[in-house]
């Protein structure tokens, strides 16, 4: 039941208190709305079929109340009316609430309009005015929502069921829900810093307005540039070991990296928290330090040259920029040094260090050095390889003298030669070499120990000046190669049967006469094909005149004619013409074998062609052994 007033004149009251019947039950109303003054009397608290009339009174705020006015005496109907359907409450992304409802079913008398109910913590508050009953929502804009707290909304439509009565129903099925958190806001004093090669570390400080700032959790969004490729991180604090940082390690280096982190809260059932704006940093990545140089080696050139050579890096650490070797002598205070730049696609490199004047006791360093990053971070140059020298260093060995050349053999020069000082203990052998025109064509070695010095080249040409030269070569140490003399005074040889020329020759040879028997067996080959066709038309005649029985006479005569007409034919074989005749067609049917072959169907024809061929092979193995040494009888 709904109790409706007027406010009297003049000043409005504090409060109105409302008497149902005269009950003692008080209803107290605060801050009405001056157009929308009446109160609702639950089904609760009224009984059916009773009259009742309402009582109401105007209060100040000391207490004074007015006389009471007394509304018309009807009697209450407990009819179960219509309900609303469908109520929910939302969490809008605005970050305020919204209730939801649909219209009730079956409503036979006219809706005049919702009245909303919303809970906060338990309590129970009424939202005025009542909402229209053209409208299936309201917003609980004014209501100070608070992240997660437990909020409910209840609705009750309200029916006029003639011009003096207003009922409302039961209240709806309430809905009820948990704010989700808010998204934080940005963290603060983001800073990448690249403490170690090829690592990227960001650290920041908590967001300023965080719900939650113990629970949140980070992304982090790497952009590799000038590759434009992204992927995504998710840091939570709570599993590092060092709070508001976090380190990323890459495998290049002077990559630029752009890198966008944002805080994020989690929201309740998919609804709100989210993720804050992002903030990005830039930076680059900077290459270790390269590691020592490996391998140099030293050898001495013209007694006071230094020629320092070591392995190139396989996988450095960055760009390497150069190298350089540095000669060093302690007990007479001399430094020199040579520089390289570094090259993309060689194994080893090299550098010389000229004119040093004692090298008997030295120190050898080599370091490679990689470039900085665009920030001028990292790189540097790598530990000084050292390596330590002591040897007693001699001059040159003194070249061979007497040198000779004397021809052995096909391409054989065997040089002999003298040497004019005692051999020292590290001698390691005799380099012999034969030159044309400034190119070396032959080398040979011999070790020191034989009593007269000799070496033969081999292998050389007929008719060619070669410059031939002997170097004497002894061993320094196990690091450096061997130390040669200047060549020898050159002598002038040469090979007067030259191995390889005679070797082409024959060749040569050979193959002209191959030619040459090829070309030969090809002719007698065509006169075998005619003399074989000549053969059979003429023995083909003979052999048909022979068979004609005309009567002794003319066949006597026929076959005189015909000894003295193919007489010469027949002689050419020894053989008559019914021999004649078989051989040529024997050798007819060794050229038509291939079609023999396409007609034989049964066993005995199969064993005729095994036959036929068992002759063609023998006549064929002598007729062309009989070409084969004509023409080798015809060629020489």
């Amino acid at each position: 039941m709904t109790c409706f007033w007027e406010p009297p004149s003049g000043t409005p009251p504090a409060k109105y208190r409302v008497w149902i019947n005269n009950n003692v039950a008080t209803y107290l109303l605060r801050e009405q709305e001056p157009s929308q003054l009446f109160v609702f009397i639950p089904s609760k608290d009224l009984q059916s079929d009773t009259p009742y009339s309402c009582l109401v009174e105007a209060c100040s705020e000391l207490g004074e109340c007015s006389p009471r006015a007394q509304s018309a005496i009807i009697r209450s109907n407990k009819r179960r009316l219509p309900v609303p359907i469908g109520v929910r409450l939302i969490y809008e992304s605005g970050g305020f609430l919204r209730c939801y409802w649909e219209h009730p079913v079956k409503v036979d008398i006219p809706l005049v309009y919702f009245r909303t109910f919303i809970y906060v913590g338990g309590q129970k508050k009424e939202i005025r005015p009542p909402t229209s009953a053209q409208k299936t929502a309201i917003d609980f804009i004014n209501e100070n929502v608070k992240p997660n707290r437990e909020y409910s909304c209840e609705i009750m439509a309200c029916y006029r069921e003639n011009p003096d009565r207003l009922v409302c129903s039961d209240a709806s099925s309430k809905s009820t829900m948990k704010t989700p958190f808010r998204p934080p806001s940005m963290p603060l004093d983001v800073k990448l810093t690249t403490p170690k090669p090829r690592t990227i570390q960001i650290a920041w400080r908590k967001p300023a307005r965080a719900e939650l700032p113990d629970h949140l959790l980070y992304e982090f969004v790497f952009k590799w540039i000038p590759q434009e490729t992204e992927f995504l991180i998710t840091f939570d604090p709570r599993k590092g070991k060092d709070g508001l940082l976090y380190q990323h390690n890459t495998t290049e280096d002077y990559q630029q990296v752009e890198v966008s982190i944002t805080a994020c809260s989690e929201g309740v059932e998919g609804i709100g928290g989210g993720c804050s704006e992002a903030v990005k940093v830039k930076g680059t990545t900077w290459p270790g330090r390269l590691e020592s140089v490996k391998k140099p080696i030293a050898e001495i050139r013209n007694s006071h040259d230094l020629i320092v050579t070591w392995e190139v890096p396989k996988n450095p650490p960055g760009v390497m920029v150069n190298y350089t070797a540095t000669f060093y002598d302690e007990r007479h205070n001399v430094t020199m040094s040579c520089s390289v730049k570094h090259r993309d696609f060689v194994r080893t490199l090299s550098c010389m260090i000229k004119n040093i004047t004692y090298m008997k006791e030295y120190g050898l360093s080599v370091v490679g050095c990689v470039a900085p990053n665009s920030d001028g971070n990292g790189g540097g140059c790598s530990p000084p390889t050292i390596r330590m020298y002591h040897q007693n260093m001699q001059e040159r060995p003194l070249p061979p003298s007497n040198v000779s050349a004397v021809e052995i053999g096909a391409g054989q020069l065997e040089v002999t030669f003298q040497v004019d000082e005692a051999l020292p203990e590290n001698a390691a052998y005799f380099l012999v070499e034969a030159v044309v025109e400034n190119r070396t064509v032959a080398l040979c070695r011999t070790a020191p120990l034989t009593v007269a010095h000799f070496c033969v080249l081999e292998a050389l040409n007929k008719s060619v000046n070669y410059t031939i030269s002997v170097r004497s070569c002894n061993r320094v140490n196990d690091s450096m190669k061997e130390l040669c003399s200047p060549p020898s005074d050159p002598v002038f040889a040469s090979s007067r049967i030259g191995r390889l020329c005679a070797m082409e020759e024959g060749v040569g040879m050979k193959i002209e006469i191959s030619t040459s028997v090829l070309v030969v067996m090809v002719i007698c080959f065509f006169v075998y094909i005619i003399l074989i066709c000549t053969i059979l038309r003429r023995a083909t005649r003979g052999s048909r005149a022979t068979r004609k029985e005309v009567g002794a006479e003319a066949m006597h005569h026929h076959e005189n004619q015909s000894n003295a007409s193919y007489g010469d034919a027949w002689r050419v074989c020894g053989l008559s013409p019914e021999k004649s005749l078989s051989v040529a067609l024997l050798h007819l049917r060794c050229l038509q074998v291939s079609q023999i072959c396409s007609q034989v169907k049964t066993a005995e024809q199969k064993r005729k062609l095994f036959n036929i061929l068992l002759d063609c092979i023998a006549v064929i193995c002598g007729v062309m052994t009989i070409i084969f040494i004509t023409a080798t009888h015809y060629t020489t």
